[in-house]
């Protein structure tokens, strides 16, 4: 009865400190990039210099990585930079950091390209400037942009990711999307937009002067602002309209 009563008592004072939501700020060198990687949320602002701050919960600290080489900011738990890996046991598998919630809060002066791997909210807040910005995901993450400004804005999406930029203007637009991506993109004043869709993508644009396609599968494009349509190779049942 003893032990029975002892591992209650350790169950009620040792559960809720493992569930307490923690922070810490790592220090970090400049950096212009981030690549984050899965389990991690991310939120970017715009601010004198960069830092980050990580608030986590059913994970060490220890386990939680920031990293800046060559400029670009890397986020990511030990052992699964790339992809949430497994673990197995005698009776089954689960994945690595099952119950984990990691959520970045970066700041930094200027981006110029964000990579996403996995499932996670990332939201850029303020106005993102700039001449280029690139944009690669990997994954089924919900990706939020504030306010674009730029001369170039190239997008390469794979899985089934979501994204959505509330404003903007941009003189190129180019989209490279496998899989069953959504972009929307219906708010962000364009000249000239590209296109290659592989799959049963959908997006939503608006440009003056001229929108190029070239699509295999079942996509679907909804264009705005009156440009010319150039419909390149076309193979499969693709829908292209004017909004």
């Amino acid at each position: 009865m003893k032990p029975l009563i002892l591992l209650a008592l350790v169950l009620i004072f040792v559960a809720p400190s493992q569930a307490q939501t923690q922070s810490y700020s790592p220090r970090v060198s400049h950096f212009n990039r981030i690549i984050v990687s899965p389990k991690i949320n991310l939120v970017v602002t715009p601010g004198e210099e960069e830092g980050v701050r990580l608030v986590y919960n059913n994970v060490n600290a220890g386990d939680i990585r920031a990293e800046v080489t060559g400029h670009t900011l890397h986020l990511f738990l030990d052992g699964a930079r790339y992809i949430q890996r497994r673990q197995f046991n005698r009776h089954h598998s689960e994945k690595m950091y099952r119950n984990a919630v990691v959520t970045a809060y970066v700041s930094c002066r200027t981006l110029r390209s964000l990579e996403v791997r996995g499932e996670e909210d990332i939201e850029v807040k303020g106005d993102l400037d700039g001449s280029k910005f690139k944009l690669k995901a990997y994954g089924e993450s919900v990706i939020s942009f504030n306010k674009v400004n730029a001369d170039r804005f190239k997008v390469v999406l794979y899985g089934r990711n979501k994204v959505r930029i509330n404003a903007g203007s941009v003189d190129e637009q180019l989209y490279r999307c496998y899989g069953e991506n959504r972009v929307d993109a219906s708010n962000v004043t364009s000249n000239y937009v590209r296109s290659r869709l592989y799959g049963e993508d959908r997006l939503q644009l608006l440009a003056k002067d001229e929108v190029r396609i070239t699509a295999f599968g079942e996509p679907v494009v909804e264009v705005a602002g009156g440009p010319h349509l150039h419909r390149g190779l076309v193979i499969g049942r693709a829908s292209i309209s004017r909004r």
